[in-house]
């Protein structure tokens, strides 16, 4: 294989591994959405089930209510793991290419890629417990 080769191909996984960071992320963002609109759900279930619901029922919704809140940080450190490894991946394409800093400039720093998946597993959390207040509030 020449150089010319080599590179073009380098800097093809490249851009196939910034669109599957792409991907990832817009799948967090989509799981995200689904996690909070079943918590939701769960609470307008157990608001209309309220006049004829077995005593049984009120436990299955705080089980479901915490199982989402675990699944769903589950979900973001899933996700994070995966963007960590494709940035990794990135990273080590660029070292190959050894015109780093002419192609693209300097790397962005990893500097703040916590924030998201804090303020993700904190909206979780809390709509979370919202739901368990309001299961618990209108169960008793």
């Amino acid at each position: 294989m020449n150089d010319n080769q080599t590179h073009e191909e380098l800097l093809m996984l490249i851009r196939h591994s910034w669109e599957d960071i792409d991907r990832t992320k817009q799948q967090q963002w989509r799981d995200l959405y689904n996690l909070l609109i079943t918590q939701g759900t769960i609470i307008g279930l157990f608001v209309v089930t309220a006049q004829s619901r077995p005593s049984w029922l009120y436990n299955v919704f705080l089980t479901a209510v915490v199982l989402l809140i675990v699944i769903g940080i589950w979900i973001v450190k899933a996700s994070q793991d995966t963007l960590t490894q494709q940035r990794n991946l990135i990273e080590s394409y660029y070292g190959q290419l050894h015109l780093r800093n002419l192609l693209t400039g300097p790397p962005a720093e990893s500097v703040h890629r916590s924030t998201y998946p804090t303020l993700y597993s904190i909206m979780l959390i809390g709509v979370g417990l919202f739901a368990l207040l309001v299961i618990i509030g209108l169960g008793r």
